[in-house]
């Protein structure tokens, strides 16, 4: 099947692990791919404001996590 669509192995099988192993559905695994790449955008975002700005001034200033 790999060769095929001109993918590895291992690339078709963590597909399938994600998204169905006994029924893949294509249209399904768009929407999954969709909604994970999404949540996965908002880790990033916890920072708002004031805390933004501190974070942001100390990285510049070259401070370490432990710093900041």
């Amino acid at each position: 099947m790999g060769e095929i669509v001109g993918a590895h192995a291992s690339t078709i099988i963590r597909e399938l692990h994600r998204n169905g192993i006994l029924k893949y559905n294509y249209v399904l695994a768009k929407k999954c791919t969709e909604v994970r790449r999404h949540e996965a955008s908002f880790q990033f975002k916890k920072f708002k404001g004031a805390l933004e700005k501190k974070v942001f001034d100390g990285l510049y200033q070259l401070w370490s996590s432990e710093q900041i």
